[in-house]
């Protein structure tokens, strides 16, 4: 059986299961609020059986990425964000909103660009209405852009048609976002870093890099100290699908028997290659690498799952050679606690942290990345892209004094658990408190 839907001569399906809804006819791109709200029961079955992600056009990560994203974290504690508003002028234009004041504009079913996305970066997010805009489609290809740019979107009635539109991930992502969300600056931060991957993800041409996902070569610099069976779980854990593992030891180094059969069980093939010592056989990994790009991965970091993912990401959208992480967070066993300095990522840096540096091979051997310690600065002059540093951190282990006082001297913020954010507090009874040592010291 078919029907019509109101105002167009398009004749829709309305007796087809979803997973046997044939492609959405071009028409449906132009679907109004109006139309929608007329259509009769079956039609509007039809129409939502219709309604998926293709039907948005994707995301240009030449004018809309993660670029410039503030997490607010040097904010004083008494200060609050403002929220944006979306709101559609009498012409159909999209602007956002506050105080009365247009902040950005956008012509209904155009793209942002760089301006746009610059001019909402000072505010905690963007508040969406319910029926803004001509129709589903394009206020979901707007909601879209926002998701990319990793801009918090409240959405606290997003249409179900909008929602069919972005895809059950985005949509969840969306309906996530509460004002509580946005005030805490941590929480908004991780919010936007999943909103972020997930949009560049399915939502841009080529998930933001070359039309073939690129294959990674880990180099698991075994040799370069302790915690072997983290780095292990770590390096396993790793969600980019399209990688080869090496393991490097130095010559005298024990075989690394658990740590290959910990990352093979996880599906990778792992090589083994030995040097003179850590520094040769990273060095000598890095010049016998068949793929496109390679990164280090030491036992100095710790990493989330979506660390290499995030890397190449952030490589596509930021389209420079080298991208990292200049890693500002360290975690200190001994305490449970997450302390950190420094400036945030999402920018270009000049410096990254070794130990979390993605680029061609060749460019990670003239980079001096084998040569660095996992926690050391490589310099980049200039083609360097610093992401986000939510997925890696320094490690201080329980036993090491004086790596956890330099780390609470230096360090401006802090939190309790691990980077990740998810995990409690746990203090080693044995630890002498830092300020009762350094106080015994004045004494």
């Amino acid at each position: 059986m078919t029907t019509n839907l109101p105002g167009t001569d398009m004749p829709i399906e309305t007796d087809l299961s979803p997973a046997a809804s044939p492609a959405a006819p071009a028409t449906l791109r132009s679907l109004t609020w109006t139309q929608l709200a007329d259509l009769g029961h079956a039609a509007m079955r039809a129409a939502a059986q219709s309604l998926r992600p293709a039907l948005l056009p994707p995301v240009n990560t030449a004018l809309v990425s993660p670029e410039g994203f503030d997490p607010f974290d040097t904010d004083p504690a008494d200060v609050t964000r403002s929220v944006a508003d979306l709101v559609a002028a009498p012409d159909g234009t999209m602007r956002f909103v506050h105080d009365d004041d247009v902040v950005a504009s956008v012509a209904c079913g155009a793209v942002l660009d760089r301006q746009d996305v610059a001019a909402l970066r000072p505010f905690a997010g963007v508040r969406v209405p319910l029926d803004v805009g001509s129709g589903p489609v394009a206020l979901g290809g707007l909601v879209r852009q926002l998701l990319v740019a990793g801009v918090p979107v409240l959405a606290a009635d997003l249409p179900l048609s909008v929602y069919r539109l972005l895809g059950a991930e985005l949509g969840g992502i969306v309906a996530e976002a509460t004002p509580s969300v946005l005030r805490d600056v941590d929480q908004r931060e991780r919010w936007s870093v999943r909103a972020r991957r997930a949009a560049l993800l399915h939502a841009t041409a080529a998930a933001g890099v070359p039309s073939s996902r690129p294959e990674v070569t880990i180099v698991v610099d075994a040799g370069a100290g302790h915690d072997l069976d983290r780095l292990a779980a770590e390096v396993s854990a790793q969600t980019w699908q399209h990688m080869q593992i090496c393991v490097t030891l130095g010559a005298d180094d024990p075989d690394p028997d658990e740590l290959v059969a910990t990352i093979s069980a996880a599906g990778p093939v792992v090589e083994v290659i030995r040097g003179s010592d850590a520094t040769d056989a990273v060095s000598r990994a890095l010049s016998s690498c068949t793929t496109e790009l390679a990164t280090i991965m030491t036992p100095r970091l710790s990493y989330q799952p979506q660390h290499v993912t995030d890397l190449v990401l952030g490589r596509g959208y930021s389209r420079r050679r080298v991208a990292g992480v200049r890693v500002r967070r360290t975690y200190l066993e001994p305490l449970g606690l997450t302390v950190y300095a420094g400036p945030a990522g999402e920018r270009s840096s000049d410096e990254l942290t070794a130990g979390a540096v993605l680029a061609a091979p060749g460019e990670l051997l003239e980079l001096g990345a084998h040569r660095s310690h996992g926690g050391a600065v490589v310099h980049t002059d200039g083609s360097g892209y610093a992401v986000h540093d939510l997925s890696v951190a320094a490690v201080v282990p329980r036993g090491d004094t004086a790596g956890l006082d330099e780390a609470l001297r230096t360090s401006e913020r802090q939190y309790a658990g691990r980077p990740s954010g998810d995990s409690p507090a746990t203090v080693d009874p044995a630890y002498s408190s830092y300020f009762a040592r350094i106080a015994s010291r004045s004494a």
